[in-house]
């Protein structure tokens, strides 16, 4: 329990988003007073998701202990992988599309004087 607390310390000290910072310091005050981390995460679901606390909730279960840790963390990670590799897949088009369209504008706002100048000639 003592290193869950610690553990849970450095993550709220660490955190800059405010939502998971408050969330941590309820987590952390709960599992102070003898609730598991996963019972004491449930409030938050919607800040930690279904997945990391049904898999604490399996490990407590099991005594998984730090390597259910390392393979839930492991498959978080690849999960936020391919969620990011997908909007990179959807973003990329986008920006060069946007960047074709400045390029065009820079470039047609050059030339549009110079085809003035010369139809006055």
């Amino acid at each position: 329990r003592a290193k869950t607390t610690q553990a849970l310390l450095l993550c709220r000290d660490l955190s800059w988003n405010y939502e998971y910072r408050s969330a941590i310091g309820r987590t952390l005050v709960r599992v102070q007073r003898g609730e598991s981390l996963a019972a004491a995460l449930n409030d938050d679901r919607d800040i930690f998701g279904e997945m990391v606390i049904n898999g604490l909730a399996f490990m407590e279960a099991a005594g998984a202990g730090s390597d259910g840790l390392f393979r839930l963390t492991n498959l978080l990670e690849r999960q936020l992988d391919s969620r990011l590799t997908a909007l990179r897949q959807i973003l990329d088009p986008l920006l060069i599309i946007a960047l074709g369209v400045v390029i065009g504008g820079i470039v047609f706002a050059t030339f549009l004087p110079a085809m003035e100048v010369i139809q006055h000639i």
